[in-house]
């Protein structure tokens, strides 16, 4: 497994040290299928089409999405952080 660290420090705190795991992400094709249900998440949940598409993809591999993104709260299957 490959890791990276990077350091983020902010006023008054230590150091915080984050890991992240190259190896688990993926590049998904955007095919018809996938635009298409991201037109329609997009329309239904008033979304940007680009916030639609990520919603699509989360929704085709049946994954939760977390996000800090405020167009999201509302939105089935999404951890608003």
């Amino acid at each position: 497994m490959k890791y990276t660290r990077r350091s983020r420090s902010s006023k008054g705190s230590k150091s915080h040290w984050r890991i992240a795991v190259l190896t688990q992400t993926s590049i998904v094709p955007i095919d018809d299928t996938l635009s298409l249900e991201a037109a329609d998440y997009s329309l239904e949940y008033d979304l940007h089409f680009s916030d639609a598409l990520v919603y699509a993809t989360a929704r085709r591999f049946e994954v939760e999405l977390y996000t800090s993104d405020e167009h999201f709260k509302g939105v089935p299957h999404v951890k608003y952080v």
